[in-house]
């Protein structure tokens, strides 16, 4: 039978068998694990992620579940069987779908940008194979694929979202509604599940093993909430499995791929890398050169069951790693792509895309001179070869583009060695003077006023508060380039045995408006001063700089090392807006919560920290709903010294709700510079029942551009331990920000 490109499959059969397995080959059948990747010279950069040592070693024996390990690729309802790799997910797929329907031939469409290894447990099946194109951004040509289902048949419709990135599942679900087709989503490319994906498909494929250092582990999970509707029971799950396996028996290999994994692995950590000296061309098509069995090893999921705790950090890794290469790469003249913007996907490999082949040809070996080991789309399936017109996107694709490695293994470090740095120019050059402890309250708060942007933590107030609370030494610099301002900072000290000085830096320094790149740079050299073993000097520092690459590149250049755990995000709101304009851009639940709660009859009283009876009775609920709780939030004994110190126009601002004459639920926000950012609140069960939450925050905003106040920052976001939370702030639809984490220098 021909496909719809005009090329017939059946009469190349034979021909295209000889070119996949060749005679007595094998073939692994990963998308692209570190065998396809195209390896350089000897790399300073792993291609695959690499265990601990202490991992390896409590892998090496235990006990684990496999459904339990599989829970963090399942939403609610859903259910998960493992396999060595996702192609043999996709092919108990073809096998099921072949024992309910009594044929032997599977019709599956496939994007025509696919791996043509992870083919061969389906050409082996006898599957028919329908390769639909592809747009320039990988996205199905849906309008090709409507007019190909009124001539063929569609069985399973596989959609991909290619390197975590999610793509149009709606439609890819409408087109197999009323044909009796199963939607089969490809999300072997990312982490973990996100918004946007495995949320349309019958089947989800995920491949942990591309992403974690385990040698194979891929999840097929099933679901009944796809366009077939389909329903599985334990049983069915298990004799899909069971059918794959005894299907494919004597295919593949697991204990030899195992150990020379290990082995592969702890070579890499301790320094060895590959030796090879050839470099494979770049539009050669290289297929696998071994083939695993369909079962995953016991020390993959024993390993899998020590890192899955870490699989947030981990995307958090993967992200940064991304942004600092869109930064190095975008300073060789090469490289014009658009920044890279840190978003909810998270990138399984980075991807630079060239206007022509011959440009990508030569970044490939440029880059691969340099021991960075940049790879190229494996191999596509022979039929797209053959039938070039039709597949053009798919084609150009796999030859204008280089994928960089972004795993948790990679370093800021090791990328910055390739960075072309931005030198200063010598006679231009703007020296910045760094004045300590020369200003009095007043002229730090209007020095604060005149930063691009401010926040509580730098202010006056809490220097002095974190001093009586937790006994700090504060000191607090100021520096200036032409004696002109140009940023401050406030840093908290503390002397340990008389022999090391620890310092900190939380959420400095800011900067005047309109400072440049080169200043910036300088203040930033005098701060890591700061921190140096031979002084005695350790400093932790949180800089006020958002997850950028520049920012990644700078913090390196100094010595900087980032310590692990999740940086501080929030959203701020826009107050210098018409009040209309705001609230238009409300989430449209939000909105409607915010109508409902100014139609309950809800009163609002406003009042400051001056009032300690009104500010006590808000700390006691506020203590007293962390208990209920169980959540820490910023410590009573330092709210209350902090709001001794604010007085006057920085006295925290207090907002209460009534319903009846009774106090239903209240916020705390406190003014800093030009900025306020919201600090605690407390909220009752009437209070919830007539969403008094909106109703606070939103007179805060209205109560703030009153005050001439120009940003709300919403006062940090987490979406790991408090989602419910951080969804309702989410819900103004303020600029959403991260900033860069923390680091130390010693």
């Amino acid at each position: 039978m021909g496909d719809l490109s005009g090329c017939d499959v059946s009469e190349r059969s034979s021909e295209s068998d000889r070119r996949l397995f060749g005679r007595g080959s094998r073939f692994d059948i990963s998308w692209k694990n570190e065998e396809i990747f195209k390896l350089g010279r000897r790399l300073n950069l792993t291609i695959a992620p690499l265990p601990s040592f202490k991992i390896l070693f409590r892998s090496l024996f235990g006990f684990v579940r496999k459904a339990e390990l599989a829970k963090p690729w399942l939403r609610e309802g859903e259910s998960g069987i493992w396999f060595s790799r996702s192609a043999w997910s996709l092919a108990a797929i073809a096998l099921y779908r072949r024992s309910l329907a009594q044929k032997r031939e599977i019709i599956i469409w496939l994007p025509d940008y696919f791996c043509n290894s992870s083919l061969i447990p389906l050409r082996y099946l006898g599957a028919e194979f329908v390769f639909y194109p592809v747009t320039e951004n990988r996205e199905p040509d849906f309008s090709v694929c409507r007019q190909w289902v009124k001539e063929k048949r569609m069985d399973l419709f596989l959609l991909a979202h290619y390197f975590g990135k999610p793509n149009n599942a709606t439609a890819a679900s409408e087109l197999c509604q009323g044909r009796n087709a199963w939607l089969i989503e490809d999300a072997a490319h990312l982490l973990a599940p996100i918004r946007g994906i495995g949320e349309k498909g019958d089947f989800v494929l995920y491949s942990p093993h591309k992403h974690l250092p385990i040698a194979n582990g891929a999840v097929l999970v099933f679901r009944n909430k796809g366009p077939s509707k389909l329903s599985f029971s334990k049983e069915e799950i298990n004799s899909i499995g069971k059918l794959c396996s005894d299907s494919f028996a004597k295919f593949g290999y697991e204990k030899s791929f195992t150990l020379v994994w290990l082995c592969k692995r702890i070579l890499q950590k301790i320094g060895f890398r590959s030796s090879r000296r050839d470099l494979s061309p770049f539009l050669q098509d290289i297929s696998a050169a071994g083939m695993v069995s369909p079962q995953v090893s016991g020390l993959s999921l024993r390993i899998l069951k020590r890192i899955i705790p870490a699989l947030a950090e981990i995307a958090r890794t993967r992200k940064r790693n991304a942004i600092v290469w869109n930064t190095v790469l975008n300073r060789e003249e090469s490289f014009t792509e658009k920044e890279f913007t840190n978003s909810e996907w998270i990138p399984y490999l980075f991807e630079k895309r060239f206007a022509n082949s011959s440009d990508a040809e030569k970044a490939y070996a440029h880059w691969n001179s340099k021991n960075v080991p940049v790879g190229s789309w494996p191999d596509l399936p022979p039929e797209i070869r053959d039938c070039d017109a039709e597949h053009l996107h798919a084609i150009a694709i796999r030859e204008n583009t280089l994928y960089f490695p972004v795993h948790q293994s990679v370093r800021v470090s090791e990328i910055a060695e390739y960075e072309t740095r931005e030198e200063q120019n010598g006679s231009n050059a703007e020296r910045t003077t760094l004045l300590w402890d020369q200003e009095r309250e007043k002229s730090w708060e209007n020095l604060l006023k005149s930063t691009d942007q401010s926040n509580l933590l730098q202010t006056w107030s809490y220097g002095e508060a974190k001093k009586n609370a937790e006994g700090w030494n504060v000191r607090r610099g100021v520096f200036y380039s032409r004696r002109r301002f140009v940023a401050l900072v406030q840093v908290l000290e503390k002397r340990l045995f008389g022999l090391l000085t620890i310092y900190r830096i939380n959420r400095g320094p800011l900067f005047a408006q309109g400072v440049s790149e080169d200043v910036r740079r300088e203040v930033f050299e005098h701060i890591s001063e700061l921190g140096s073993w031979k002084k005695g000097r350790l400093l932790f520092m949180n800089p006020e700089l958002d997850a950028s690459g520049n920012a990644f590149l700078l913090l390196n250049r100094y010595g900087f090392s980032e310590k692990s755990g999740f940086p501080w995000t929030s959203a701020w709101i826009d107050l210098t807006q018409d009040a209309a304009v705001l609230r238009s851009r409300l989430d449209g639940k939000w909105r409607n919560m915010l109508n409902f709660s100014e139609k309950a009859g809800l009163t609002l009283e406003v009042g400051t920290g001056e009032d300690e009876t009104l500010f006590r009775w808000l700390i006691d609920r506020y203590e007293m709903l962390m208990k209920e709780k169980g959540f820490s939030g910023i410590g009573v004994p330092l709210l209350i010294l902090l709001n001794e110190q604010m007085r006057g126009e920085n006295s925290p601002i207090i907002f209460r709700a009534f319903c009846e004459g009774e106090a239903v639920a209240s916020i705390c926000v406190i003014p800093h510079g030009l900025s306020a950012t919201y600090l605690i609140g407390w909220n009752g069960p009437v209070g919830r029942n007539l969403k008094a939450n909106q109703f606070l925050l939103w007179n805060a905003i209205l109560h703030l551009k009153q005050r001439n106040y120009d940003r709300f920052d919403l006062g940090g976001i987490d979406s790991e331990n408090t989602r419910g939370i951080a969804e309702f702030k989410l819900g103004l639809n303020g600029k959403k920000y991260e900033l860069a984490g923390e680091f130390l220098k010693f």
